[in-house]
């Protein structure tokens, strides 16, 4: 019984000291969506800068996560672009690339990233929610 119970408190320090960084600016998480469209086939570099501009100029309009999602009805809808939306609740900020990071803080909650142009894919990111601390664990110290 004893041993089971040592063992348990061990298990919880361990637990709470994972991640030996202290909270601070680097340690918080928010809720992340990625929206994405697929370019055609052969595209010729002038219609890869119209698509480029359109999408852009489309969610630089974007003032929540749900303009995304809007938008991507009205694509499929018009069907301009085939694309996806992904969504990733607590991201850990530190996570990202440091210019995303950069990018993601300097906006508001609700405002895209900057244009990412992968060779066949437009992708940007929205932050849906306010970047905090993780709760810290309880002090299981005896």
């Amino acid at each position: 019984m004893m041993l089971a119970v040592s063992v348990a408190l061990l298990l919880a320090v361990v637990q709470t000291q994972a991640d030996p960084r202290p909270l601070g600016p680097d340690t918080r998480r928010c809720t992340l969506l990625q929206m994405s469209v697929q370019l055609p086939p052969r595209l010729s570099p002038l219609e890869r800068k119209a698509a480029a501009n359109i999408f852009t100029t489309d969610t630089r309009k974007f003032r929540t996560c749900g303009d995304a999602l809007r938008l991507a009805q009205r694509y499929k809808a018009e069907k301009r672009f085939v694309g996806q939306i992904v969504s990733r609740p607590n991201v850990p900020v530190r996570s990202l690339p440091p210019v995303l990071q950069a990018d993601l803080l300097g906006r508001p909650i609700g405002r895209a990233s900057k244009l990412i142009v992968d060779a066949d894919r437009l992708r940007v990111v929205i932050a849906c929610t306010a970047p905090t601390l993780p709760k810290a664990a309880p002090d299981r110290s005896i």
